[in-house]
């Protein structure tokens, strides 16, 4: 696991630069690096590209959509494979599509 410094910045510093933010999240979009705030250098809100939100939120609907289908299968006493929960970590993180998913899991089924 890396480990990094976090720089917290006084709202007062946020508030004198926000245009020029702004201009640095259109140059860069979502690969910009975020600004974190916070009062006494304690971190209490983040300003981020709106891309790099976007794909947060569609990260955090899969995410909750994979722990809703575990729930359930749990519910019903069995428990998903690490194959499986895998494969819905990467759908989850957009790495694979939903039909790649699927098609990856009946190709699992089948060899079974």
């Amino acid at each position: 696991m890396t480990s990094f410094v976090l720089s917290v910045h006084p709202l007062s510093e946020v508030r004198r630069r926000l245009s020029e933010t702004v201009a640095r999240f259109r140059r860069e979009g979502a690969s910009a690096e975020p600004v974190i705030f916070g009062s006494q250098r304690k971190p209490e809100a983040v300003l981020l590209p709106y891309a790099a939100y976007e794909e947060f939120a569609e990260y955090k609907r899969r995410r909750h959509a994979i722990d809703m289908a575990e729930g359930s299968v749990r519910a019903e006493g069995l428990e998903p494979s690490a194959e499986a929960i895998t494969r819905a970590e990467r759908w989850a993180r957009g790495e694979i599509s939903e039909t790649d998913m699927y098609e990856e899991t009946l190709r699992h089924y089948r060899r079974l």
